[in-house]
């Protein structure tokens, strides 16, 4: 019974002791103490002898996690520093580093680093032969050194001494990097400690090493040991860049045809450039900035305006981005017609004017798109215009153009047709329908062009704009406008009255003005004849009249018309010609004297007055 106690007793203290050394605790003095000292001391060879097969376990499936890695493919730059991150732990060193050789210039220098602080130790260039590095060169085999700046076997020179002592190393192993048989660098450890390395750790650094050389072999970061590697980094960062542009240059297509897909909005296009180029933009059409959302006011300084204005003058000579004073600008244009033009708040460098070159392709769609919509469908209203002015439209006419313009026909009130015409060609109805507003529309009628006008005040101010721009241009517009009372009737008559008011502007030479049956009174209805029978309107009712005025520089002429105008009113036509009542008596008399006593009264006073009026405005060109 005794020995079963002693037996399940000792077996206990067994199991507890392997269970904490398998879980790396330390043994409790009281556990520990109940053993003999033969005990003790098998407990502690196991105990190391488990922590030994432990820590090569690690340094194992470590080594063999770095092979897999590369046999998967995975990223060499990577492995690469994983792999020196490795060697310093495994090996409980405080530096490591790859250093790769340049025969080309005689030197070897770092590629990849861990733990190193200092910028000089991490540029640092050492010429082949010298340190560590030396012996491991000479003997292609591991190497190492207890303290380097005492061990008289290293070679010397003061500027590698001087970077090994600022980073504090004094303890160095290196394992050589073979490639095709040729040492092409090496796998190095350092400690800031004097520090002897074990016939185990040297085992380790050189299996690393070899690991190391196949990553290099793997990737082709070395091509040819006579290029410089700071080359193939420059190569390698040029690779990258050029891979984020295209991915930018293939997100930037994708975003402008998702603009095209959803509706084709210029503000679309603007967005995707200031988030693209990171900077302000701004789209150009006519000559002005041009808003790309109603709701948005584009307000440019002077002198930016300006600038851009050069910009794109330089851009469309010279058919690329034009840059300049912190601006950049990409005229647009298609067949060798100007179609507008992006400016953007910064310097595109070549690297983005692809994406202003998309934006700008993307933009001359939209216009192109906007322009035939608005083709099709101004000759949609053409039509409709025409069918109503001919008194031929249908109720569908006059909804189309309800929907299309804002203007219900079928209310006239306020409602003028007027005609425009020129003596050259007609100017652009697109253009001069901009200048009317919202609440006309214009289109093109034979040999002239027809607007419908709502204009609640007069007409002549709502035509303002269109006469402002024909001076602007050295154009000259002559205009005839009529009431309409109904749309439905009477619209045929209507046209022809404005035509004829249009036409007998032409004929008296007042253009960029105009005319309505009040502006002539009964003279309009003579207006549309030749100017030969205006002048002989004139000649036959007050020739003798003109004459007189002309040949003594008198105003009895204009005392006529004032006279006639004033309701034959003597001291009504004093107070308008600022003259005296006695003063209109005798010009009266003269006048009744040189055309006859009947010229103001009966059947010939009507003859007189058509022949003033004509006069009239003859002479108020």
């Amino acid at each position: 019974m005794v020995v079963y106690t002693w037996h399940h007793d000792f077996m206990s203290a067994l199991v507890n002791i392997l269970e904490y050394v398998r879980t790396g605790l330390e043994i409790p003095n009281e556990v520990f103490n109940g053993l003999t000292p033969q005990e003790q001391a098998e407990v502690r060879t196991f105990e190391n002898d488990y922590e030994r097969e432990r820590e090569w376990r690690g340094i194992t499936l470590s080594i063999l996690r770095t092979a897999t890695d590369l046999s998967r493919g995975q990223d060499r730059w990577k492995v690469l520093e994983e792999l020196v991150h490795s060697s310093r732990s495994i090996i409980r060193s405080d530096i490591a580093y790859i250093s790769l050789n340049n025969p080309s210039v005689g030197v070897t220098e770092v590629l990849t680093t861990s733990g190193v602080i200092t910028e000089e130790f991490r540029n640092i260039r050492i010429p082949l032969g010298v340190g560590v590095m030396g012996k491991v060169a000479a003997t292609k085999q591991a190497a190492w050194t207890q303290d380097q700046a005492q061990d008289p076997k290293v070679t010397h020179i003061p500027e590698v001494d001087t970077a090994v002592q600022a980073e504090g190393i004094r303890g160095i192993l290196g394992a050589p990097l073979v490639s095709n048989g040729e040492m092409i660098g090496a796998l190095m450890v350092g400690d800031r400690r004097v520090r002897s390395y074990t016939a185990d750790e040297v085992v380790i650094l050189d299996s690393l090493a070899s690991l190391a050389s196949v990553a290099l072999e793997t990737a082709q970061l070395i091509q040819d040991l006579e290029e410089n590697i700071a080359a193939l980094r420059k190569s390698h960062l040029q690779r990258e860049q050029h891979v984020k542009q295209l991915e930018a240059l293939s997100d930037s297509d994708s975003q402008f045809m998702d603009v095209l897909a959803k509706g084709a909005k210029p503000r679309g296009v603007r967005d995707i450039v200031r988030e693209k180029l990171d900077c302000e933009a701004w789209f150009w059409r006519d000559d002005k900035p041009y808003s790309v959302d109603p709701s948005e006011s584009v307000d440019i300084p002077p002198k930016m305006t300006e600038q851009m204005q050069e910009l794109i003058s330089q851009s469309q000579l010279e058919g690329t981005i034009a840059t300049g004073g912190g601006f950049s600008a990409l005229a647009i244009s298609l067949n060798q017609r100007h179609l507008g033009a992006i400016c953007v708040n910064r310097m595109v460098e070549d690297t983005q004017a692809p994406i202003l070159h998309r934006a700008s392709q993307t933009f001359a769609t939209i216009i192109l798109f906007r322009e035939a919509v608005l083709e099709a469908e101004s000759k949609q209203i053409n039509d409709s215009l025409r069918k109503v002015v001919t008194e031929s439209a249908v109720e569908e006419d006059f909804l189309r153009i309800k929907q299309k313009t804002g203007i219900d026909l079928r209310d006239s009130t306020d409602l003028f047709l007027v005609t425009l015409k020129t003596r050259g060609s007609l100017p652009s109805a697109r253009l001069l329908e901009s200048l009317l507003g919202d609440d006309a529309v214009l289109f093109e009628h034979r040999d002239h062009l027809c607007a419908l006008i709502r204009a609640p005040f007069v007409i002549d101010k709502s035509m303002q704009n269109i006469f402002d721009w024909a001076r602007s241009n050295g154009e000259q517009v002559f205009a005839g406008a009529v009431l309409l009372k109904t749309v439905e009737s009477g619209i045929i008559d209507a046209h022809s009255r404005a035509l004829a008011l249009a036409t007998s502007m032409i004929s008296l030479g007042l253009s960029n003005q105009v005319a309505t049956a009040s502006t002539f009174g009964s003279l309009g209805l003579l207006l549309g004849s030749e100017g030969e029978i205006i002048e002989q309107i004139i000649s036959d009712g007050i020739g003798k009249l003109v004459e007189y005025d002309e040949k003594y520089r008198t105003e009895l002429t204009m005392t006529a018309v004032q006279f006639f105008d004033s309701g034959r009113s003597v001291s009504a036509t004093a107070k308008a010609l600022y003259v005296h009542e006695n003063t209109v008596r005798q010009r009266i008399d003269r006048i009744t004297a040189i055309l006859g006593d009947q010229w103001n009264s009966g059947p010939r006073a009507f003859d007189t007055h058509l022949a003033l009026r004509a006069w009239k405005i003859k002479t108020s060109r």
